[in-house]
């Protein structure tokens, strides 16, 4: 009866160690192609016409953990939007299928809004979805290591 229980973890550890050895490296997060650094000054279209304008971020360019971006928003008409309640905020990582453990924050000043804190706790692809009046546009941001 010892020799089994013993000889059963032996064979599990082979079978295991043979089904490994055909795996490969997982490929490199992020694609350098896919996840670009992103620069004050960009912009992106929502699906309705709001536009969000990154005016800078801390840290500068977007680093893992705790950050806050300071964003100008124009709404579908295009007039400067600087009323917090109209605009919601969220972290999403596409390839994970996750949030941020945290929702971010959004906070008027008086030449655009303060977002944060955006916990962008793993590297690779976010999507940091900024929803205006039910018009959603989507910054993508590179998380490195």
């Amino acid at each position: 009866m010892t020799r089994s229980l013993l000889a059963r973890p032996l064979l599990v550890a082979a079978t295991l160690g043979a089904l490994l050895a055909g795996c490969t490296d997982p490929p490199d997060d992020p694609d350098p192609a896919a996840c670009r650094a992103m620069a004050p000054g960009e912009s992106w279209l929502g699906r309705d016409g709001s536009r969000v304008t990154i005016v800078v971020t801390n840290p500068a360019p977007p680093a893992r953990f705790t950050n806050w971006w300071a964003v100008r928003i124009e709404d579908r008409e295009g007039a400067p939007m600087f009323d917090p309640a109209r605009l919601t905020v969220s972290a999403f990582m596409p390839e994970h299928g996750h949030g941020a453990p945290i929702a971010p924050g959004v906070t008027a000043e008086v030449d655009g809004l303060i977002v944060g804190p955006l916990e962008l706790w793993m590297p690779g692809q976010w999507e940091i979805r900024f929803d205006v009046d039910g018009d959603r546009t989507i910054v993508p941001v590179c998380i490195a290591e």
